[in-house]
């Protein structure tokens, strides 16, 4: 399965979706004055409403689509898998960031997306207020976006994190433990790493501190 070639349609696919409901079709009159189609109205209405629905899911924070696996991390050779950080040109992998015991928050990501970029604006805060709490690697998930472009992006917001380009087995990993929707259901999606937890949160804007109290109760299970 190209499930590169699946997530650009599937994003081209929602953005064209919802252009006709939030772009009205206008008449205009002798007077010079515009109306709209009672139908064009109701489309309106109706994307509003979806937005605004969208965006209280988002703030909230509440994710329906939280799943967590308990697993043995040393069977899954995906965590093994070399990414590159588009910054620095540095080489790391899952596994060796988790050795220092130290979580690992995972966003999966475009440039063009704007939920996205205010999920990296939470994230950097939240790197900001505890620099010890997590490592954050966001993966962008868009193959018409190369190295050079997403560093700029990074470089341009001043994010804090390691940015690196989605590898195959890494995005099939994923999708075995928590299903296709861990890949294309829609951007941004975060997924925390904390021991032998991987916990699925979905997605959607997770707050800074809504994030920390994530990674806390992560802790306090493991403690338990």
């Amino acid at each position: 399965m190209n499930w590169r070639k699946y997530i650009n349609n599937y994003s081209v696919q929602n953005q064209q979706a919802l252009i006709p409901a939030l772009i009205p079709a206008l008449i205009p009159l002798d007077n010079q004055t515009y109306i709209m189609k009672k139908d064009t109205v109701k489309k309106i209405y109706l994307g509003v409403a979806f937005f605004l629905v969208l965006c209280a899911t988002c703030f909230s924070g509440c994710i329906s689509t939280e799943k967590t696996a308990q697993v043995d991390q040393t069977l899954h050779e995906w965590m093994d898998t070399e990414m590159t950080d588009v910054v620095t040109g540095d080489s790391f992998t899952l596994r060796e960031l988790t050795k220092d015991g130290v979580p690992i928050v995972v966003h999966l990501y475009a440039t063009w997306c704007p939920y996205c970029n205010m999920q990296l604006t939470e994230s950097t805060t939240f790197l900001a207020n505890y620099p010890e709490k997590a490592h954050l690697v966001v993966i962008d998930i868009d193959a018409s976006e190369t190295p050079e472009k997403i560093a700029n992006h990074v470089k341009d917001k001043k994010y804090g994190g390691t940015f690196a380009t989605a590898e195959v087995p890494i995005m099939q990993g994923l999708m075995e433990l928590f299903g296709q929707e861990a890949i294309t259901g829609g951007v941004p999606q975060t997924i925390l790493f904390s021991g032998e937890n991987i916990l699925y949160l979905g997605s959607g804007v997770i707050g800074s501190n809504n994030l920390a109290d994530r990674l806390d109760a992560m802790q306090q299970q493991l403690v338990k």
